[in-house]
C-alpha cells in the first residue's frame, strides 16, 4: 500500500472513530444523568427536541448501521468465494492444459515412431476402407 494512501485511510478511520466514540459518549450521559437540565443542555445544543426523539434517533442509527454492516459482511463474503471459486477454475484449467499437451507430445511422438518405422521398412502411409461385412473396400 502506498504511504499517502495509507496515511489517509489512517486519518479518515481517526476521525470515524472519533465521532462515534462522540456519540457514545453522549448517549452514555444521557443514561447515566437522569438530571433534566443536563440533558435539556445537551439536546438543545445538538438541536434534538427531546430524549425520546434522541433514542428513537439512536435506534434508527443503530439498525441502519446494523444492515449496513449485515450488507457489507454477505458483500464481503462473497468475494471470498468469488475468489476462491475462481482459484480453483483456474487451477483444473492449468490442470487440463497441461493434460491436453501432454497428449498432444504424446501424438507428436507416436506419430514420429509411426514415420521412423515407414521409412525404414519403405513404406508409407496408407489405410484401408471396409464395408458392413468387414471385406476391404478399398486400400490406398
Amino acid at each position: 500500500m502506498q504511504p499517502k494512501k495509507q496515511k489517509k485511510q489512517i486519518t479518515v478511520f481517526i476521525i470515524v472513530g472519533g465521532i462515534v466514540l462522540a456519540a457514545l459518549l453522549l448517549i452514555a450521559i444521557l443514561w447515566v444523568t437522569e438530571d433534566a437540565t443536563a440533558s435539556a443542555y445537551i439536546l438543545e445544543k445538538i438541536g434534538v427536541g427531546s430524549v425520546e426523539v434522541l433514542y428513537k434517533l439512536l435506534i434508527r442509527t443503530i439498525v441502519v448501521i446494523a444492515m449496513l454492516f449485515l450488507i457489507f459482511s454477505t458483500f464481503l463474503i462473497l468475494v471470498h468465494q468469488s475468489r476462491k471459486n475462481a482459484k480453483v477454475l483456474l487451477s483444473q484449467e492449468k490442470e487440463d492444459n497441461n493434460q491436453f499437451r501432454e497428449a498432444l507430445d504424446q501424438i507428436k511422438r507416436e506419430r514420429t515412431a509411426m514415420e521412423n518405422i515407414q521409412a525404414a521398412l519403405g513404406s508409407g502411409p496408407w489405410s484401408m476402407e471396409f464395408n458392413e461385412r468387414a471385406e476391404i473396400t478399398s486400400c490406398i
